[in-house]
């Protein structure tokens, strides 16, 4: 079974004071935003993983990425399909 660093990504996430990220896909393709969200996988419990994460735009984070007819702005991109994330504030990168 693979490692999960979902709960890695997100501890280093929240941290942050700067959210900006740029993820680059599996596929190459590239998101800029901020994470507004985040899904977990089955039941509550130890074993329990983030499967999904919601990206918008910084703009749109101040309304946790939702229009106003409560439509979802920006994507929502799983887990798996990340290939790294660099982060702005510390110029760093995380490799999956």
């Amino acid at each position: 079974m693979e490692k999960d660093f979902s709960w890695v990504l997100h501890d280093k996430y929240f941290k942050l004071t700067n959210k900006n990220i740029e993820v680059i896909l599996r596929n190459g393709r590239m998101v800029r935003g901020v994470i507004v969200g985040f899904f977990l996988s089955g039941d509550e419990g130890s074993d329990q993983s983030i499967t999904k994460w919601h990206i918008v735009d910084e703009m749109d984070a101040i309304n946790h990425g939702v229009d106003g007819l409560g439509k979802k702005k920006g994507e929502v991109i799983r887990q798996r399909d990340i290939s790294e994330i660099h982060f702005q504030e510390d110029d760093s990168i995380m490799k999956f």
